[in-house]
């Protein structure tokens, strides 16, 4: 079943019902065609004095333990500062032989946090060569224009 979209005003209209009392969760999870999971969801977020407690919740995680502590993301773009030539790759080797109580992340994360930050130029695009910029000849008759490949040697 796809899921519907409500408003906020439906949502409260069904936590209204609720609180009267007059029928089930149940019943009133049939009549306004939620789930009886939906239904208990809104009624323990609900808070009366803020309505903006009905609207849907962030799907993104509470927590992010892969994320970097700004400490070492300030120390790594310092140091790509002082080193503006380095890669993610050398930076991340440098650290890892240079500085041993450091707790370096990944070269990649650590290419993410120079990009994020600006501090990685685009790459230059290659210019397109033109095709054929030589005419062909024209011929009267069969085998007129002979040609042959070089092979280097």
């Amino acid at each position: 079943m796809p899921w519907t979209e409500t408003v906020i005003m439906q949502r409260l209209e069904f936590i209204r019902a609720c609180l009267a009392g007059t029928h089930s969760v149940s019943e009133l999870c049939r009549l306004h065609r939620i789930s009886r999971k939906t239904g208990y969801k809104w009624l323990s977020r609900f808070d009366p004095a803020d309505l903006s407690s009905l609207q849907d919740a962030s799907r993104a995680r509470l927590t992010q333990p892969e994320k970097i502590s700004p400490d070492i993301a300030d120390r790594l773009i310092l140091f790509r500062m002082q080193h503006p030539d380095w890669g993610p790759k050398k930076i991340h080797h440098w650290f890892l032989s240079h500085d041993p109580g450091f707790i370096v992340p990944a070269a990649s994360t650590i290419g993410d946090l120079l990009k994020q930050e600006g501090l990685v130029p685009d790459r230059l695009k290659r210019k397109r060569t033109p095709g054929n910029v030589q005419k062909l000849t024209q011929t009267t008759a069969n085998n007129q224009v002979w040609c042959a490949d070089f092979k280097g040697r």
